[in-house]
């Protein structure tokens, strides 16, 4: 999807009032949505040493496009960075990355003349700690390349930093061929080698989408997480002078059919294995779904989950999708793709699933109700808060803005466990039976930090699985984009189980 935004130098002092005024705060979970008058597309975002979150992107002007970098603490944005010029060329900042003494640096590239077909180099920025620009160098790839795209990287030392990218090869007919590159830079940005794998390599046939860079533990190589032009999946572990040392292949996750998904990594243990997530095709139910999965250092799936609640989303799909928190806590974060929608009328939410790492689920919670929304990318603090970071709609077809929201871990209505109570409250009930749209549970007193209600279908599928907090002593829940049928519920009150039964939906 193509994001279009304006931005107008007269609009600078309205903005910095803007930008105070849409923060919607409760105690515990925080919403941003970047002021109205700068159309914000985020690319990538990181949580800095000082728990910072910082965001790259770019906003794109009636012809123009130019680099943005937004930094927020505790809740506010704190600091900003607006490319001031407008250039011939436009400009994309596509990472971020803390350095070792608190500066940040930001890759991205260029665009001339708007196509991706036109030569263009790449550049890396470095900002002080208020996002300030201190330098910027830029970088021009080889004769057969015209541009860079999705940036991953991996800082080695204090001095050097290892980039994994996209890198353009232009062709007639198509504007998105892109082979596997990789630049290793200074702190300074200046480029020290780069390597790069042609998709026409019969050996190793890199015709490539590229997701995820890490260091392998206690070793000098990376692992790599790329998709060829083949649609195969592979981890690839590179050694330190960036030549190939092992390619892994593995089929998609079952029962998924990855022909668009995507893929990163996240969370090792100790026994080198490590977890991944993505999205793939899910032909029993003609629709998208996620998954996590448990990988062994060769390649081999251990283990695997399909997260897909269609019967409460349609569809669902991911763009940087995992974080670890800890050994019970790993976020996955989602969206509703909804191909041919009009994203002013149509209403998508992000979607978060928590599983632990035997993949277990823990909790699901819905993200943006009332909007048309796409996620990017999810964060954790030291705390174990999780951090969505997305885009939502605010006006017509191709406006979008920063949208970030952080929940408590607390708050997110993990069941870690459910011990049945040896007698359930008697004043407890499930009203209307048969129910339409709103089912309400009456709970005998005021449950002020709210109950989860899970509801399971007749087959065992968990339709709904939210905290909700009640108006006096009811509860009140959605349930109309739900199917018809026979439901069983749970009422789960600080991991008791106080109540359940079964309703019928018309």
């Amino acid at each position: 999807m193509s994001l279009i935004f304006i931005f107008m130098k007269r609009k600078i002092i309205i903005l910095i009032l803007l930008v105070h005024s849409v923060y919607a705060f409760s105690q515990k979970a925080q919403t941003i949505i970047w002021g109205d008058s700068l159309f914000f597309v985020p690319y990538y975002a990181i949580l800095d040493l000082s728990n910072n979150i910082v965001i790259a992107g770019s906003d794109i002007t009636p012809s123009k496009t130019r680099k943005v970098l937004v930094k927020i603490k505790n809740g506010e944005v704190k600091n900003y960075y607006i490319q001031s010029q407008i250039q011939d060329t436009g400009t994309y900042c596509l990472n971020i990355a803390q350095l070792s003494n608190g500066n940040y640096i930001c890759a991205g590239t260029y665009y001339v003349g708007g196509s991706s077909n036109n030569k263009a180099p790449i550049f890396f920025s470095v900002f002080d700690t208020n996002l300030n620009l201190i330098t910027e160098k830029t970088y021009d790839l080889p004769p057969q390349y015209t541009t860079g795209w999705k940036f991953r990287c991996h800082q080695e030392s204090e001095d050097t930093l290892l980039y994994l990218f996209q890198a353009k090869v232009p062709y007639e007919f198509s504007s998105w061929g892109f082979d596997l590159g990789l630049i290793r830079i200074t702190s300074t940005g200046d480029t020290v080698e780069s390597k790069y794998y042609p998709y026409s390599s019969d050996s190793i046939d890199l015709s490539c989408e590229v997701f995820d860079i890490r260091n392998v533990p206690n070793t000098e190589q990376y692992i790599i997480s790329i998709k060829s032009g083949t649609m195969h999946y592979r981890n690839i572990i590179l050694n330190h002078n960036l030549s190939v040392d092992t390619i892994f292949e593995y089929d998609d996750i079952e029962p998924l059919y990855g022909l668009w998904g995507n893929r990163n990594l996240a969370y090792w243990q100790d026994d080198n294995t490590f977890f991944t997530a993505g999205d793939g095709f899910l032909p029993t139910k003609g629709d998208m779904a996620l998954f996590a999965a448990k990988f062994s250092i060769q390649g081999s799936v251990l283990n695997s989950v399909v997260l897909n609640q269609t019967e409460i989303d349609d569809q669902s799909a991911v763009t940087c999708p995992i974080v670890a928190a800890n050994d019970s806590t790993i976020y996955i974060l989602g969206h509703d793709m909804c191909y041919g929608c009009d994203p002013v009328t149509s209403k998508a939410v992000m979607e978060v699933f928590t599983v632990n790492k035997n993949l277990d689920v823990l909790g699901y919670n819905i993200i943006g109700e009332d909007g048309y929304y796409r996620s990017l990318q999810v964060l954790t603090n030291q705390n174990g808060d999780m951090i969505a970071i997305g885009a939502i709609n605010v006006g017509d077809t191709y406006h979008f803005n920063l949208y970030v929201t952080q929940i408590p871990r607390e708050e997110l209505g993990l069941v870690t466990s459910v011990v049945n109570c040896e007698s359930k409250l008697q004043d407890i009930a499930a009203y209307p039976n048969p129910v339409t749209d709103i089912i309400y549970f009456r709970i005998g007193k005021l449950l002020k930090q709210g109950v989860r209600i899970i509801l399971h279908t007749i087959t065992g599928k968990t339709a709904l699985n939210k905290t909700v907090k009640g108006n006096g002593n009811t509860i009140e829940v959605k349930i109309n984009n739900l199917p018809s049928g026979l439901y069983i519920y749970e009422i789960i009150y600080q991991n008791r189980k106080i109540d359940s039964g079964k309703f019928i939906k018309n």
